[in-house]
């Protein structure tokens, strides 16, 4: 089986004559413009003519790239056929169908699905949104995790399903931050986990290689560019591995691995080296900023489709929440259970802190709020408690899980509802699924 690294978390995997891309995102920003590509992606037009499918992990925008899946040759969109989860494929089938894509196929939770003689997918839904891709022969598996939370009851059934698992993908950066203080802390032991996350999985489905990807990205804000200094690099992945004696193979845009021989990780690693050495040299754009009155009127929307949705005895565990927006160099106060948005005294401590080009972005979007953990643009300084209380109320609004008595019975709810119930027990199950190394560098561990 081979591997070519395209960019970000996109690959094409070669196998017994088929070739299969992964979530193309070729150009532009995400997440409220504030991730950009770095490196850039290593992309052939010529390399479509020998895709025959396409695989959508996920519909966070570094994964399902509506640009950059848009853009493609409406011949290569009429013939490749596109693979999805069982997890909402009809809309994401809908959207990429007004695109011009023609052909499309549902993975069913942990089953396998025959691509041809000797080469079969397996699909592995995690949480809420992610999916896993194994893809499977007789001579053994790669398995794309890209960007799920697998824990040790995870790797344990993928195991079982799959078999021999050679080649594992995964995420290996920072890819949120929910603004909590003290920003340096938090940041340092949310990289740290996430290496310890990699192997943990290496280990548990007892794979020979893992290949880091889905993080070739840069914070490409000048309100979140700190977070370009916390972040994993490849050489961190590398030494990580290299210290605990972990098979890894470091690959940069347009490099290939093969399962069937060895992978040299040096020249890649310089490469990146000498990019990461630019990463400051780089624009980093400011957003516009928004006045109140946009912002204002953006809120009231968003009230009012919220009182259509839920209860007043939801809406009530809402408290008013302040926030400053240095840009404007104003405070504000709002309260969804009272409808109310004013301007405040500076006297007045703020929960949190942000722009107002982020602040519009919350309430313009269904999943503007959701966003802000993933743009990093926003500081939470006081009530913690109160704010994840109102992320919670839009995520399950972005899912349009809703509250009134009319919808609590429908299929989405429940479906929303039990997939957060497994996510909770998934990931409070994450501790188990930790690496237990050798005593011979156990002492070599602990001192990294």
């Amino acid at each position: 089986m081979k591997v070519t690294l395209v960019s970000h978390a996109s690959v094409v995997i070669e196998s017994h004559g088929l070739r299969i891309w992964t979530d193309p995102w070729l150009a532009g920003k995400v997440f409220n413009e504030s991730w950009s590509l770095f490196p850039s992606a290593a992309f052939d037009p010529a390399m479509l003519e020998n895709i025959d499918y396409l695989w959508i992990s996920h519909i966070h925008p570094d994964h399902f790239h509506i640009p950059s899946l848009s853009a493609l040759p409406s011949e290569f969109k009429a013939r490749v056929k596109v693979l999805f989860q069982d997890n909402h494929a009809d809309r994401v089938f809908g959207v990429l169908g007004k695109c011009g894509y023609k052909n499309f196929q549902v993975l069913a939770h942990r089953k396998r699905a025959a691509l041809n003689e000797r080469t079969a997918v397996y699909c592995y839904s995690a949480g809420t949104l992610d999916s896993c891709l194994g893809v499977i022969e007789p001579e053994g598996a790669l398995f794309n995790i890209n960007d799920s939370r697998l824990n040790a009851t995870d790797c344990r059934r993928i195991k079982s399903d799959v078999g021999r698992i050679d080649t594992v993908l995964s995420q290996f950066s920072l890819a949120v931050y929910n603004g909590l203080q003290p920003r340096e802390s938090h940041l340092r032991r949310g990289a740290a986990a996430i290496l310890e996350k990699i192997f943990a999985n290496h280990a548990a489905l007892g794979a020979k290689v893992t290949i880091p990807f889905a993080s070739l990205m840069r914070f490409s804000l000048a309100d979140n560019r700190y977070m370009n200094a916390f972040a994993n690099r490849p050489r961190d992945v590398w030494e990580y591995a290299r210290r605990r004696n972990l098979g890894v193979a470091i690959l940069f845009p347009g490099d290939s691995y093969d399962s069937s021989s060895s992978c040299e990780s040096v020249p890649a690693l310089a490469k990146y080296d000498e990019v990461y050495e630019t990463i400051d040299q780089f624009p980093y754009d400011t957003p516009a900023a928004v006045p109140l009155q946009p912002i204002e009127h953006a809120f009231h929307e968003m009230v009012r489709h919220l009182h259509e949705k839920y209860p007043a005895l939801i809406l009530r565990m809402l408290r008013a929440v302040v926030v400053k927006l240095p840009d404007l160099d104003k405070t504000v106060a709002f309260s969804i259970s009272a409808d109310s948005f004013a301007e405040v005294a500076a006297s007045h401590a703020p929960d949190i802190m942000m722009s107002s080009q982020a602040l519009h972005f919350c309430f313009f979007r269904p999943y503007g709020l959701q966003t802000l953990s993933s743009s990093a643009q926003h500081t939470v300084t006081r009530n913690l408690v109160n704010w994840r209380i109102h992320r919670a109320l839009f995520a399950m609004n972005n899912a349009q899980a809703y509250g009134r008595l009319k919808y609590l019975l429908n299929s989405e709810n429940r479906n929303f509802f039990a997939r957060r119930l497994r996510a909770m027990v998934r990931y409070t199950d994450l501790t188990r699924a930790r690496v237990r190394f050798p005593d011979s560098y156990r002492s070599k561990s602990r001192a990294d």
